[in-house]
Order: C-alpha cells, then sequence, then structure tokens
C-alpha cells in the first residue's frame, strides 16, 4: 500500500441504500441484512407484492409455462383471486 493511502480506498463508501441495486449490492457485500420489509419499503410495493413474487418465483418453471400457455396471468383481472375460476 502506497504512503498516505487508506486501507479501505478499493472499497466503496457506504451508505443506505435507495435503489434496489444498490440495496441488493450491500446485501451481498454483508453491509446489510436482506429484509422483505425494507426491499418493498425501497421498491414502494406493499410487503405483500414481495410475498407474491417470492410465491410465483417458487412455481416450478413448466407448471409456470403451461399456466402462461393456457392464457392465464397474474393477477386480478385474470380472475385468478375469483372462486370457481376453471
Amino acid at each position: 500500500m502506497p504512503p498516505g493511502e487508506h486501507p479501505h480506498a478499493d472499497r466503496r463508501n457506504w451508505r443506505p441504500a435507495e435503489t434496489p441495486e444498490e440495496y441488493l449490492a450491500n446485501c451481498r457485500e454483508g453491509l446489510e441484512r436482506y429484509s422483505d420489509k425494507r426491499y418493498a419499503q425501497i421498491m414502494g410495493w406493499p410487503r405483500v407484492t414481495v410475498h407474491r413474487a417470492r410465491a410465483i418465483a417458487d412455481i416450478p418453471e413448466d407448471l409456470f409455462e403451461k399456466l402462461l400457455d393456457e392464457g392465464r396471468a397474474f393477477g386480478d383481472d385474470a380472475g385468478l383471486y375469483r372462486t370457481g375460476h376453471s
């Protein structure tokens, strides 16, 4: 290390994340602990939206593709929340 250089000069200055990209980078680097609540806050979403996104991501890919092929979208206007849908 050259004289006068700070030993952590190669790292960016830490600050609380303001964007989703910064937040995920901070979490990967161990600067922040991941929280669905915090991620939803940064995204401007209600927490239930993060929960739903996680649930959709957990659907097996072949089932997800089948649902898309059948024309079933994910949302209120698709009828997924109505009872008795086929």
